[in-house]
């Protein structure tokens, strides 16, 4: 099995399984009631359709492509990274330096 066809093999099995996820997720679990309930909807969803959509590539490669699709799908992803970085930095960085020499329950260190 040469790389290419495994590289195709991955490519849909992420576009499937993402795709699969997100259905499940908004079926069976209450996402929108958190922040971290959302924001892995849609990270999910945004590298789903990404993947979807470079399926559909790969199908119709002589299709012209569509630079308003392209522009949406990566804007989407730097909005989710954007976002997840804001977390990081809210709850790890900025949670923890007001806190002083404390553990996770407040005591003194």
């Amino acid at each position: 099995m040469n790389a290419f066809l495994l590289g195709d093999i991955f490519l849909y099995i992420g576009a499937i399984a993402g795709s699969l996820f997100c259905l499940a997720y908004w079926v069976l679990a209450p996402w929108w009631k958190s922040e971290m309930g959302r924001h892995i909807m849609a990270f999910t969803a945004v590298i789903s359709v990404t993947l979807d959509y470079v399926v559909y590539r790969s199908i119709n490669p002589l299709e012209r492509p569509q630079p308003g699709v392209r522009a949406i799908i990566f804007g989407a992803i730097a909005i989710v990274i954007v976002w997840r970085l804001w977390m990081l930095i809210r709850d790890q960085l900025l949670h923890y330096r007001g806190r002083g020499n404390r553990d996770d329950n407040g005591n003194s260190v």
